[in-house]
C-alpha cells in the first residue's frame, strides 16, 4: 500500500471514528509502551483510587511503541504524577472512543517515512529586508514582563477560574497589540471546560487560505495543589515568546502572503487537549496549515547551548529549514544561536497535535531531554529559576519571528 493510499485511510477512519464517538467525555488514552508497568504499578498503589477503577484501567496490547488504556476522570492526578515522576510533560493523548485510540497510535502521519518527507519548508531565504529589523525590535524586558504577569495569576490550571481569567486577559492584551489593523482579529476557542483556547490572526493578502502559526500553551499544573501553580517556564515563558513574537510582526507592520496565526493552546497539560481540538477542527474543516511551531518552556538554561530541537514527531525538513535559518540570521553577533538535537521518545508538546494530522511541525526546546527545570509542576516553577533578564527567551522569538516571515512571505505590494 503506497504513503498517500494510507495516509488518506488513516485520516477517513479518524474521522468517522471521532463521528461515531459522539461529544461524549473522551475514554481512552494512548502513551509510550515504555511508561506502560512504572505506569500500572503508579496506579496500583494510588490512595485516591478504588479497586474497582484500578482494575478498570485496562491495558491493552500496544501498537508498535504505544499503549492504550481505559482513561476515567479521577485518574487525571494519578496520571500526571506518574508521567512527572518519569520526566514527561503532559505523556498521553486523550480519545473518545477505543477506535479513535487504536488509529492514533497506529497513524501513518509519525512514521518516519512521512515526517522525513522532503520539499515541506520554503526553497529560499529571502527575506532579509523585513527580518532583519525586526529581529531589532524584540524587548526581552517585555517578555519577562508577560512572564510575571501570567505567573502572578497564581494558576492557569484549565478547570479553574483563573485558567479563564488567563484566557481573557491574553486576548485584551493581544488585541491591544493591533488595534487600528482590519486585517488582525483575536478570538476565544471555546472548550467543555473553563479555559479557552486564545488565537489571533493576520490575514494574508495573497493566499489567505494557507496558514503558517506559532504556538504555545497557556495551563499550568501542580498535581498537588492546583491552585498554587505559577507556571512561570511551563509554560508563561513560550506565550510570553509567542506574545513578543506577535508584537514584532505588528510593530513591524509586515503584510504576509499567507495568513499568520498565534496561539495559546488550553489544556495541554492534561493530554494535548485543547491544541488537538484545534488541529481536529482546522482538518476537518480543510484549512491548509503549511507549518506549526511549538513553543514550550524557553528561559530555563540546563544544557550549554541556547536552544534544541526536538527531532521526533516533528517534520525533518522543516526543522532544518530552522537550522538554516539559524545560520542565515543568528551567527556571531547581537543575534547569535547555539542549538543541538534531543528527543522526547513521545508526543510532549502541542506540536504532536498538528503532526497527528498531517501539518509539519517543529519545537524548538529549552534544554536537552534529561536536563529541564526541576521545578516545572511544583509551586517553585517562578521566574527566579529561569533567565530574568529574558535574553534566552529573547532568542526563541528572533528565531519564530524569521519562521513566520520566511514560510509566509511579504506581500511585496505593501
Amino acid at each position: 500500500m503506497s504513503l498517500k493510499y494510507a495516509l488518506a485511510i488513516a485520516i477517513l477512519l479518524l474521522r468517522v471514528a471521532d463521528v461515531a464517538a459522539g461529544q461524549d467525555e473522551r475514554q481512552w488514552i494512548v502513551f509510550g509502551h515504555d511508561s506502560a508497568s512504572d505506569l500500572a504499578a503508579a496506579l496500583a498503589d494510588s490512595a485516591t483510587l478504588t479497586r474497582n477503577q484500578i482494575r478498570d484501567f485496562r491495558l491493552l496490547s500496544p501498537v508498535d511503541d504505544r499503549a492504550i488504556a481505559r482513561y476515567f476522570p479521577e485518574l487525571e492526578k494519578p496520571l500526571h504524577r506518574a508521567f512527572h515522576n518519569k520526566g514527561r510533560c503532559g505523556g498521553y493523548t486523550l480519545h473518545r472512543s477505543l477506535a479513535a485510540a487504536m488509529i492514533e497510535a497506529g497513524n501513518p502521519f509519525y512514521s518516519e517515512a512521512y515526517l522525513n518527507r522532503s520539499g515541506v519548508s520554503p526553497a529560499a531565504i529571502d527575506q532579509q529586508a523585513h527580518v532583519a529589523p525586526a529581529l531589532a525590535l524584540v524587548d526581552a524586558g517585555r517578555i519577562i514582563d508577560t512572564i510575571e504577569w501570567l505567573q502572578g495569576m497564581g494558576t492557569r490550571y484549565y478547570r479553574s477560574n483563573a485558567g479563564r481569567n488567563a484566557s481573557v486577559g491574553l486576548q485584551a492584551r493581544w488585541e491591544g497589540y493591533g488595534s487600528g489593523r482590519s486585517d488582525f482579529s483575536v478570538t476565544r476557542f471555546e472548550h467543555p471546560w473553563e479555559q479557552d483556547s486564545v488565537i489571533a490572526s493576520i490575514e494574508g493578502t495573497v493566499i489567505p487560505n494557507e496558514i503558517v502559526l506559532i504556538g504555545g500553551h497557556l495551563d499550568s499544573i501542580n498535581a498537588s495543589n492546583q491552585s498554587d501553580a505559577p507556571g512561570a517556564d511551563d509554560n508563561a515563558s513560550g506565550i510570553a515568546v509567542v506574545s513578543e513574537v506577535l508584537r514584532v510582526m505588528l510593530a513591524s507592520d509586515f503584510r504576509p502572503r499567507r495568513t499568520l496565526q498565534f496561539m495559546a493552546y488550553a489544556a495541554e497539560e492534561v493530554g494535548l487537549r485543547g491544541s488537538r481540538a484545534i488541529a481536529r477542527e482546522y482538518d476537518l474543516a480543510g484549512k491548509n496549515v503549511v507549518g506549526a511551531m511549538q513553543l514550550d518552556m524557553t528561559g530555563f538554561s540546563g544544557s550549554p547551548r541556547d536552544l534544541y530541537f526536538v527531532t521526533d514527531y516533528v517534520s525533518t525538513d522543516l526543522t532544518n529549514f530552522l537550522k538554516r535559518l539559524i545560520g542565515e540570521y543568528n551567527g556571531p553577533g547581537s543575534h547569535e544561536i547555539t542549538f543541538g538535537d534531543t528527543a522526547c521518545g513521545y508526543a510532549c508538546s502541542d506540536h504532536a497535535a498538528w503532526t497527528e494530522v498531517g501539518v509539519p511541525a517543529v519545537h524548538p526546546f529549552e534544554t536537552r531531554a534529561g536536563e529541564h527545570n526541576a521545578a516545572l509542576h511544583t509551586a517553585n516553577d517562578r521566574l527566579g529559576r529561569i533567565d530574568t533578564t529574558g535574553q534566552k527567551q529573547a532568542l526563541f522569538a528572533k528565531l519564530g519571528i524569521e519562521f513566520m516571515m520566511e514560510v509566509s512571505k511579504a506581500d511585496q505590494a505593501h
